[in-house]
């Protein structure tokens, strides 16, 4: 019975995994296909902007993303000394800038003095969404301070608020509580 509960868990797995409607086409080539697929578009979000020509989470990376139509532009968001709200994935500068030290305990002023790559300046999320408002859509992820807490929520709402984000459904808002 033990077998027969895998087998079908097994064979479960596969039809789900199975093939999307633009793989079915009869034969390749062929005029005749199983499904229309004029309809299919999947969204592309750019993650952390065009993040593999461009330093991530930095207006040259946002612009490329937006240059090449991406459908989003992905935002991690982390919470400075200050309180301020700047796209940075990790919790310390190590990885994407020439400064040491974390997110959490830098203020906005020693973090605007760190070069990102290319010259450029790790942005606040006021400074993208003034650089880009309506005209782009935001796939926003905040990140839990070193605690584990969950700290920015309630000024990123007033902050998309205040630009009428919410309003206008131009974003996807993903609040993370997973450990980084």
């Amino acid at each position: 019975m033990k077998n027969v509960i895998y087998l079908l868990l097994i064979c479960l797995i596969f039809v789900m995994s199975g093939c999307s409607a633009s793989e079915t086409s009869a034969v390749k080539g062929s005029e005749k296909s199983a499904f229309k697929t004029n309809n299919y578009h999947p969204l592309m979000i750019a993650h952390r902007g065009a993040s593999e020509l461009e330093p991530e989470h930095t207006l040259l990376s946002y612009k490329r993303a937006i240059k090449d139509e991406a459908d989003f532009i992905e935002i991690d968001l982390r919470q400075t000394n200050d309180g301020e709200l700047v796209a940075i994935h990790d919790k310390d500068v190590e990885r994407t800038t020439n400064g040491k030290g974390k997110v959490q305990e830098l203020t906005l002023s020693q973090l605007k003095k760190l070069n990102a790559g290319k010259d450029q300046k790790i942005m606040t999320i006021e400074e993208i969404i003034k650089e880009f408002g309506l005209s782009t859509n935001y796939y926003i992820e905040t990140r839990e301070d070193n605690n584990g807490n969950l700290v920015m929520e309630q000024k990123l709402i007033d902050i998309l608020n205040k630009y009428k984000l919410i309003a206008n459904i131009k974003l996807f808002y993903s609040l993370l509580a997973k450990r980084v």
